[in-house]
This record gives structure tokens, sequence and C-alpha cells, in this order.
């Protein structure tokens, strides 16, 4: 097995109260995993704590074998798209969160925007939302937008928190289309509640039977 990802008995907690308890898993490169279960199982902050937002109280997370420390973070962030199911951004239109996003340090040297807007074909949106304000488009217009910039970073693990949350199915399949078969082949980690798209996925992980145990 070529493991890319490995989580080690992890035990996150927020203000005394434990929210996930002992959690183990290993990640095959290049795989899907569906991280499913109940709202306030801690799904959400599985994928903080990979990306070093949320500290662990026990436990290890190892990237390629680097254990994730305050000294190996920003590797990790420089090897790891992380996309929120609550966005919010300091400008309103989508071309100025392109920019911002690719001039940060951790993503400087990406992929250009002619192959953004190849993306944005591949996941049914028209070039011309570039040209559009974030109020001017929708929920699952949004979500397929931050999709195809997340793809655009070439990193080599994509999070994505419920990121078709605001799709119908046909959309769906498309976005995951879209990301399994991307050229670098990302590993591709999602907490959702669409049924759809986990049943795609490799693996599903149903992260409640480590909730508050």
């Amino acid at each position: 097995m070529n493991i890319i990802l490995e989580i080690d008995n992890i035990t996150i907690e927020y203000d005394k109260k434990c929210v996930l308890r002992n959690f183990s898993m290993s990640i095959e490169r290049g795989t899907s995993v569906a991280v499913i279960g109940a709202s306030g199982c801690g799904k959400s902050s599985l994928l903080k704590a990979i990306i070093g937002i949320v500290p662990m109280s026990s436990g290890s997370i190892k990237l390629d074998g680097v254990v994730l420390s305050p000294q190996s973070v920003n590797e990790y962030r420089h090897r790891i798209a992380y996309l929120p199911q609550e966005l919010t951004f300091p400008c309103e239109w989508i071309r100025e969160i392109v920019e911002l996003t690719l001039n940060l340090r951790a993503n400087r040297g990406c992929e250009n925007r002619e192959v953004l807007l190849d993306y944005f074909g591949m996941l049914g949106l028209e070039k011309e939302i570039l040209e559009k304000r974030l109020s001017e488009i929708s929920g699952g217009q949004r979500q397929r937008v931050m999709i195809a910039i997340a793809a655009l970073l070439r990193k080599d693990i994509i999070l994505l928190d419920e990121p078709t949350s605001a799709l119908d199915s046909e959309s769906t399949h498309k976005v995951f289309d879209f990301l399994t078969n991307l050229k670098h082949r990302p590993t591709i980690i999602a907490v959702t509640h669409d049924k759809i798209f986990a049943q795609m996925c490799n693996k599903n992980i149903n992260i409640c039977d480590y909730a508050n145990n």
C-alpha cells in the first residue's frame, strides 16, 4: 500500500469537551474518502486537525511520514488544499478571490488562469462567471468555483467540507468525476452528508463511532 496520510489515535477537545476520541485511519495516495456520520461527530474538526488549524490533545498525524507539528505545519499547507463549508471573503468579485488565493505564499507557482477557465467548463460553469460578483451567483455555483480554484493549486491532498450540499445529482457526479480525473491525481478527503457522493468514493469512514466515547 502507498499510504500518504496516517492518523494515529487522535483525540480532539474543545473547552474540555471531547468531540473525537482515539480516531485512527490510513489513506492511500490518489484515493477518495468520504467521512460520514451525523452532525456533531467531529467530521469538520478532523479536517481542521489535518491542516493544523485545530490542535489535538493526543495522537499524531503523518503526511508521507512527516509528523504534523508547529515546525512542519507550513509544509502540510504547501501540500494540502482545504475548502471549508462556510466561506467568507474580504472581496466581492470572483476574479479577486482567484487572485487572492493564488497569491498566498503556499500557493505561488500554481497553474494559470486559462486552466481555471477550462476547469469551470468541466464543472458546468460559464467562463464569464470569473467576472461576476459572489452575490450574483448561486450557492451551487459558488461551491464549484471554489472546487475549481482548489484543483488549480495542484496539492497532493484536497480536503472538502460538504462540497456538494447545494448541488443536484447531475452536478454532484460532475464534481466527483472532475476531482478524480485531475491529471495530478490528488487524494480526496470529503466530509459529506451526500449519499450519492459518498457512494462514489473508494472508502467511507463513519466518524461517529469515535465521537464522545
